[in-house]
């Protein structure tokens, strides 16, 4: 785990997921940092999913994307979106992102389970498909890390959400990329369609990383709507903590 740089508290990035390594998913004792439910990056369970992920990116029309994004004054480039929508799309459509809790808690319940069980499962939370996100994202060669921290949906809550989710840098632009929660829109014909959310942040790290609970305040790209990710320590959220 010496890729893991903590920022504050049980909250810590990855720069970097090995292939066939343990990753910590969550599960943090309230008396202690450590993360006590891990499991394993199984790459010979997952190559074939994400090689479906990147065989499909290219498949995009560039132009027509980037007329798409431009008339709907979405500030994304075109390139970062085909790759990002390629994930949400495929693991929509081989997997879901309704998960069966109770099945995840068995299948945690014998010990560290693959990632690649826990996917094909149907089971898989924010920290197991931002692992998934994550080994996509560095074999597209894409600056992105896994980071296990906080949100909120609403400025007004008293407390955060545990969540997991990748910041990333693409064409000198950061990012929010958060892979569990896409958006839902609806398509010519009137059918739902799933798009990747998409935040976009300034200096997320240099703002989360000064060693106390901190929210950074995100904008999405779809929609304008606000969150807040960061990091903090289970108390309730004040005032002073946005950053």
């Amino acid at each position: 785990m010496s890729d893991i740089t903590k920022y504050f508290g049980k909250s810590f990035e990855i720069p970097h997921i090995g292939r066939d390594t343990y990753i910590p998913v969550g599960g943090t004792s309230q008396f202690t940092d450590e993360t006590d439910v891990k499991a394993l990056v199984d790459w010979s369970g997952l190559e074939s999913l994400v090689q479906e992920m990147r065989d499909t990116a290219p498949k995009y029309d560039r132009t027509k994307l980037k007329v798409w994004l431009e008339s709907g004054k979405i500030d994304v480039d075109e390139n970062l979106f085909a790759t990002l929508y390629a994930f949400t799309n495929v693991y929509n459509q081989r997997i879901g992102f309704k998960s069966d809790s109770a099945k995840r808690s068995e299948i945690y319940r014998s010990g560290s389970p693959r990632l690649s069980e826990v996917i094909t499962g149907n089971v898989a939370e924010c920290a197991e498909i931002a692992a998934l996100s994550q080994l996509y994202l560095q074999e597209e060669g894409i600056d992105s890390s896994y980071f296990s921290g906080e949100v909120l949906w609403n400025k007004e809550w008293e407390f955060a959400e545990a969540h997991t989710f990748i910041p990333l840098k693409f064409n000198g632009q950061e990012y929010i990329f958060d892979p569990a929660n896409p958006h839902k829109a609806s398509s010519t014909d009137g059918a739902e369609m799933l798009m990747p959310r998409i935040q976009r942040v300034e200096n997320f790290r240099d703002k989360v990383g000064q060693g106390k609970k901190a929210y950074v305040e995100t904008t999405s790209a779809l929609n304008q709507s606000h969150a807040w990710y960061g990091v903090g320590n289970g108390t309730n959220v004040s005032e002073r903590d946005f950053v």
